[in-house]
């Protein structure tokens, strides 16, 4: 079983110049990811793969490098379930407006969906903010499922890794 689902914010504020965990002067961030993708500790959604590939941050050749290995996986029937009860959710409880169409147009859902679906806990990189009824914040929804949202440091410090 899968423990974390990463966010894609993980990858793309892991590799911008100056961010905490930058690929040159920071290797062992990557080093930690590849070798807990390898012992299937952590995973993406494969909406993730897509985001990175779409996007200048986020080193999508590593990413590339990483679905060959089998990081980035495809929902099944249960996520896809989930993915749908999140929905109704949103379009429930949050204003239909820029931030919510946003939420469901990225991979955030499907990170959310794949941690209660298949089990485990998102990891995002994204500072917790005030919740708000008008913007949609990855921590709140995870919450409202009873899913578990950590950071990068408390992934990395549960398993005694280092990332600098």
């Amino acid at each position: 079983m899968v423990d974390y689902w990463l966010d894609s914010n993980v990858f793309i504020e892991g590799e911008k110049w100056g961010g905490p965990y930058w690929l040159y002067p920071v290797p062992r961030f990557w080093i930690s990811l590849n070798h807990m993708s390898d012992v299937g500790l952590l995973a993406c959604p494969s909406m993730i793969y897509a985001e990175l590939q779409d996007s200048r941050d986020g080193q999508p050749s590593w990413a590339r490098e990483r679905k060959k290995a089998g990081m980035f996986m495809d929902p099944d029937v249960t996520v896809q379930q989930e993915f749908q009860n999140i929905c109704a959710y949103m379009i429930e409880c949050y204003a239909d407006n820029q931030y919510r169409r946003r939420f469901l147009d990225r991979a955030e859902p499907w990170v959310i969906a794949h941690a209660l679906g298949q089990g485990g806990m998102v990891v995002t990189h994204k500072p917790r903010e005030p919740k708000t009824v008008s913007r949609v914040k990855i921590q709140d929804v995870c919450a409202h499922f009873g899913v578990r949202c950590i950071d990068v440091e408390q992934m990395f410090q549960y398993h005694g890794l280092s990332y600098t």
